[in-house]
């Protein structure tokens, strides 16, 4: 269960948007959405804080944020 201030993992953050996994990964690599590795060096695990994840959904274009 999360609640507003906990982290969210990749899918989470997908799920809570109704998107793809591979829009936040992409996200994520191009630097556009803030997360934070706490996997190791070989095999990543992200966090995104909802707020930043908030503010990630309001920058797209109003047809990516509804895909």
């Amino acid at each position: 269960m999360t609640t507003l201030d906990t982290p969210l993992s990749i899918p989470e953050a997908a799920q809570h948007l109704g998107i793809g996994l591979g829009a936040i990964r992409a996200a994520i690599e191009k630097g556009d959405l803030k997360a934070i590795n706490i996997g190791t060096k070989g095999r990543a695990h992200w966090r995104i804080s909802p707020a930043d994840l908030e503010k990630w959904r309001a920058s797209l274009p109003t047809n990516e944020a509804a895909k």
